[in-house]
């Protein structure tokens, strides 16, 4: 299977990820684009990163995809922004203030 990434072992603008079996971890694949101009519906984002450049993506699940995708967050915010919401506040944690009331 053919891999590529940019420095520091970062995955390009526009790489998928693929489960291999015969290495038994994600591997990254290079694509011209991502799945919504394929007509695919984004399913799930599974997590969010910051590249080597400092753009923050996300790797999102498409509905009938083997595939997971990177999509940069100012893309996702425009496509899929209820995804977006749904995600930050499902892994938003708060830190409990102290018996003193400061944190």
């Amino acid at each position: 299977m053919d891999t590529q990434a940019t420095t520091e072992g970062y995955p390009s603008i526009g790489a998928m990820v693929e489960w291999d079996e015969d290495i038994g971890h994600s591997v990254y694949l290079r694509m011209s684009s991502t799945g919504f101009p394929r007509g695919l519906q984004a399913e799930k984002i599974l997590s969010v990163f910051t590249n080597a450049n400092g753009t923050r993506m996300f790797n999102i699940k498409f509905k009938d995809s083997p595939k997971v995708e990177q999509l940069a967050a100012c893309e996702a915010n425009k496509r899929i922004p209820h995804m977006v919401i749904e995600f930050y506040w499902d892994h938003l944690s708060l830190s409990p203030k102290s018996a003193s009331g400061k944190p």
